[in-house]
């Protein structure tokens, strides 16, 4: 099987949401005392789920806790997101994106160095999560970034906290 495939890629868990239209609203890296890194990501997610049936009132954004107990990687390209609020808005998420060479290379290690245990793969919920975004204008680099990170031990919570939007009128396909 590989790591891909594994049942400790959280993935799986995180693949059942719908994050399109989506809007990320805060990100913290935080470092604890012994190096290692943890992210918090606060999503206002749009809550396609709850939502579907609500043709004509306004639809509801509920607050979406993601947490990564150890942060490997983290990109960031989100063009304009200071000055856009549409930046922050999720058009696609892409899952798996350098998760394998990662993995070669924690393979390495482990045979180079006898009680190696990496810190992504020998604990659960890992994951490479990557969120397209769109300012739908033009940036400095293009119109189009991403949020990327890779870590283990993560998981997700729904806290409290809401906010509603504009009306939507959903379109089923005939």
């Amino acid at each position: 099987m590989s790591v891909i495939d594994s049942d400790k890629n959280y993935k799986l868990e995180l693949d059942k949401l719908y994050f399109h239209d989506s809007e990320i609203s805060s990100i913290n890296i935080l470092y604890k005392d012994n190096g290692d890194r943890t992210l918090e990501l606060i999503i206002d997610y749009y809550n396609w789920e709850g939502n579907n049936d609500k043709s004509g009132i306004e639809w509801d954004w509920r607050k979406l806790k993601i947490t990564v107990d150890y942060l490997a990687v983290f990109e960031w390209n989100a063009p304009d997101y200071v000055n856009n609020y549409q930046a922050s808005v999720v058009l696609e998420t892409k899952f798996d994106k350098g998760l394998e060479e990662i993995y070669e290379i924690e393979k390495s290690k482990q045979r180079k160095f006898n009680n190696y245990k990496s810190p992504i793969f020998s604990r659960s919920n890992y994951a490479s999560v990557e969120f397209i975004m769109n300012s739908f204008d033009d940036g400095l680099i293009g119109d189009t970034g991403y949020i990327r990170f890779i870590g283990s031990d993560i998981q997700y919570s729904w806290i409290e906290g809401q906010k509603y939007g504009q009306i939507h009128i959903p379109i089923k396909e005939e």
